[in-house]
């Protein structure tokens, strides 16, 4: 019996594909984007001084100098160039939107924190670790504690000690800390520091705490009980039936007593944009900011719980729970406003709202990728790897023929087969590229080699960048911007694709 519950907690929710937004259905669950566009330009980076050296972050990139035989790191900003952190740190690390600063000089700490903008927020001579945990605020551990810092160098929990095990994660005008080790939650308000509520586990297990908007929050208490107790699940296990009641509550900060709230099925977890672990940029993307993904094992056969997860989608009242098929997960691309998605029987297509616009027999898909109104599947054909493509309704658009197809951007695609690179429309038409086969394609833009020289093109087969690189160093994109690093000997080269 050890070996269900562990089993259970450890079926997480896999997060959507990071995909801008740029509007929300109203009563949807879903964020609808426009599919991204593939990159029309190219503009080389040039900092004011100093050499590029990798980028940190949405428009900051490292620069160093060299100076008799020993580089110095400062960070600048790439848009204007202007420098914001001095060239006087060994080494520059990012988190989100703070960045961790190291050097060796005596009159200065060890360790600096930085926010985005340059301002210094911490600095020791200790080790530190950093982590991004949304709405401007870092959570910082230096010689086993933990501490929450704004992004002015506010300490926003200085009257409170939380050791290294606390995670943290900011909620708008809140920040929720945990302990996994003790089952513990705290509220604190981000404005004062002062805890203003608090969740503790029972000798029966440990409460799950979800953000849920405004002044609210979620907690879910299972408790182990008796067969005889009214009980919300039966778990089977191995030979050994475990049952569980259940309780939900809205907790409303400011207001003295929690309301339970009616819920007909046995929910072990919430995920949403508040979720431990989510950095700014990953909940600014988020697609889930309205509503909530519900996880449950009250799948059942004659009351019993078959261990199954089934997957909802939810408000924060938790009131309505629309299910999501049999065996499926979210764990496709949230595109266009919709979302593809599959199981061992049938590959689905839904609106925002969980209606079905297509569902088609699974012929051994292997990936799902939805995009510009568009799915490229792929599947296993006498024994090979092969994709191809079909619309909205469900009607192949382009045959399994590729040993690689990319998501479309702007009706075009990148194909692969017989080891050749082609820029593929939806009509069938193909336009050859290159011999590369892992062009880069998710970033709107390929990679070409000519001659022993490496550059980019776009969609249309036009240079972006011209043929003088020994290769990629690496390709990053924010929004509809991707920063390109190119390497040539020693030195590496960034381009702003757009």
């Amino acid at each position: 019996m050890k070996k269900i519950i562990p089993a259970l907690l450890a079926l997480t929710l896999i997060l959507f594909s990071s995909f801008a937004c740029s509007k929300t259905k109203a009563g949807g669950f879903y964020r609808e984007r426009s599919s991204l566009r593939y990159a029309e330009s190219a503009s080389l980076f040039t900092p004011r001084e100093g050499s590029f050296d990798q980028v940190l972050g949405k428009d900051l990139a490292s620069i160093y100098k060299n100076e008799e035989g020993e580089k110095t790191f400062g960070m600048a900003r790439i848009s204007t160039g202007e420098l914001l952190i001095p060239f006087r740190y060994l080494s520059l690390t990012a988190s989100g939107d703070f960045i961790l600063a190291e050097t060796t000089l005596e009159e200065d700490a060890l360790f600096v924190v930085y926010y985005k903008d340059g301002t210094k927020i911490y600095e020791s001579d200790d080790p530190l670790t950093v982590q991004d945990v949304g709405d401007g605020i870092a959570r910082i551990t230096d010689n086993g504690y933990v501490s929450a810092f704004d992004k002015t160098g506010r300490d926003v929990l200085s009257s409170t000690s939380l050791g290294e095990d606390y995670e943290l994660s900011s909620c708008e005008n809140f920040i929720l800390a945990k302990n996994g080790k003790t089952g513990t939650y705290l509220i604190f308000n981000a404005k004062t520091g002062e805890i203003v509520s608090s969740f503790f586990a029972s000798e029966s297990g440990e409460p799950f705490v979800c953000y849920a908007g405004g002044n609210d929050f979620i907690a879910i208490y299972n408790e182990k009980v008796s067969a005889g107790h009214p009980y919300k699940a039966a778990v089977q296990g191995e030979g050994e039936t475990v049952f569980y009641d259940q309780k939900i509550y809205r907790v409303t900060i400011g207001v003295s007593s929690s309301r339970e709230l009616a819920v007909d099925r046995f929910i072990y977890k919430l995920s949403n944009r508040y979720d431990f672990g989510l950095t700014s940029a990953d909940r600014e993307e988020y697609p889930l900011k309205d509503g909530y993904f519900a996880e449950s094992d009250y799948k059942t056969e004659n009351k019993i719980a078959t261990g199954e997860i089934e997957y909802r989608i939810t408000d924060a009242s938790l009131s309505s729970l629309s299910l999501l098929p049999s065996g499926v997960s979210p764990t496709q691309s949230a595109t266009d406003g919709y979302i593809a998605a599959s199981n061992s029987s049938f590959l689905y297509l839904f609106d925002s709202d969980l209606k079905e616009l297509l569902k088609k027999p699974n012929e051994n898909f292997q990936s799902v990728k939805l995009s510009d109104e568009a799915i490229v599947l792929s599947k296993i054909e006498n024994g090979k790897l092969t994709y191809g493509a079909i619309d909205l309704s469900g009607k192949e658009i382009l045959p399994f023929s590729y040993s690689y197809l990319s998501e479309f951007r702007n009706g075009k695609a990148v194909g692969v087969k017989d080891k050749k690179a082609y820029l593929v429309s939806k009509d069938g038409s193909e336009r050859y590229v290159s011999d590369e086969t892992f062009p880069y394609y998710w970033d709107g833009f390929c990679i070409v080699t000519q001659g022993g020289r490496t550059g980019a093109i776009d969609y249309n087969g036009e240079n972006l960048v011209p043929y003088a690189y020994d290769g990629i160093a690496a390709a990053v994109r924010f929004g509809d911007t991707v920063y390109l690093s190119m390497k040539i000997g020693e030195v590496i080269d960034l381009f702003i694709l757009e």
